[in-house]
């Protein structure tokens, strides 16, 4: 998960200032539940999630369900894609990736949230 919040940080950076500002401020003071940061990670996943306008259904769903319900997702990820400071922030499969041994797609386009750091997963942690 290092090599996630180190991509979604780059990506972060990618929003606008004031964005950024926000999302800073609150992550410091601890107020990520604020109307204000909830805004500006909307922001976030507008443009890094799913650029999509209005968004697709079962992703409107999905992420009601979280909201509902956060305790799974808060628990093992925490309260957004980018600041991960739950269970998994010490996860990772790149030590297992190389025993892969069937032919395998991996896709991306331009602002995917997989972006930053797909080269990692791909070519191995060197």
């Amino acid at each position: 998960m290092e090599l996630w919040v180190e991509g979604t940080r780059k990506l972060v950076k990618m929003l606008p200032q004031d964005v950024q500002d926000v999302l800073k401020k609150d992550e410091a003071d601890g107020t990520t539940d604020s109307q204000e940061y909830l805004d500006a990670t909307q922001c976030f996943y507008n443009k890094h999630v799913c650029s999509i306008n209005p968004w697709p259904k079962h992703l409107l769903e999905s992420f009601a369900a979280v909201e509902a319900d956060p305790t799974v997702y808060h628990t093992m990820f925490g309260h957004n894609e980018f600041n991960c400071t739950g269970t998994l922030r010490t996860w990772s499969c790149i030590d297992k990736l190389h025993n892969i041994t069937s032919p395998t797609l991996f896709a991306q386009c331009d602002n995917c949230l997989l972006l930053e750091y797909s080269g990692a997963w791909i070519n191995g942690p060197d």
